[in-house]
């Protein structure tokens, strides 16, 4: 995972990015979320059944040591659109508002009949088993071009995690083959954000 404590190249590249305004992550509290950058693959997230998910080498901030996922629904489903690629977060620490935060863009829908969303929802277990107390929807991004997401989560002291869903939403109710890519996942305690989270 990319760190902002990292030294050498990657560091200074990043500092770049912060000086310049285009997205300040340093204010931001520990990242939980694993391979959340996708560095060299999408290992520690899993494809939903019938998906297909796979590694791109573009990443949002043009980073050539890092990649993006890149999810493919060949028929939107608008009943359960979200679900392409996931993975399970124990929430910590418990009883506080989270935030995920994240970066996308769609690769291939040039009439924006379809936009990439993220689905968070939530577990009494820490485990992401049985079945959901609530569910989160970010907004969408239906653009070709990187745009930030986020979703918010309000305080909740029986929730144990979270499983948050990278996925395309058909936006107009219909069903269209679509592409969309992901970067920059982040899940933190919703005390400091950055102002300007955008490439």
């Amino acid at each position: 995972m990319l760190s902002i404590f990292a030294t050498g190249t990657r560091s200074l590249a990043l500092t770049t990015l912060l000086v310049c305004g285009i997205g300040s992550l340093a204010a931001q509290p520990p990242v939980q979320v694993r391979n959340g950058y996708f560095d060299t693959g999408i290992a520690l997230w899993q494809v939903a059944s019938g998906e297909i998910a796979i590694w791109s080498v573009e990443d949002a901030f043009g980073d050539p040591l890092s990649g993006s996922a890149q999810v493919a629904i060949a028929d939107v489903d608008p009943v359960n659109p979200y679900r392409v690629l996931q993975q399970c977060v124990p929430v910590n620490p418990r009883g506080q508002a989270h935030r995920v935060q994240a970066l996308a863009r769609m690769v291939d829908d040039p009439l924006s009949r379809s936009s990439a969303r993220i689905v968070l929802l939530a577990y009494a277990s820490t485990n992401c088993s049985g079945a959901y107390s609530a569910h989160y929807t970010s907004n969408g991004v239906s653009e070709t071009i990187w745009k930030r997401l986020q979703v918010k989560i309000p305080a909740d002291p029986g929730t144990g995690s979270f499983s948050i869903n990278l996925g395309i939403h058909a936006d107009d109710g219909m069903g269209y083959p679509s592409i969309a890519k992901f970067d920059r996942i982040q899940l933190t305690a919703d005390i400091l954000f950055a102002s300007d989270f955008d490439p």
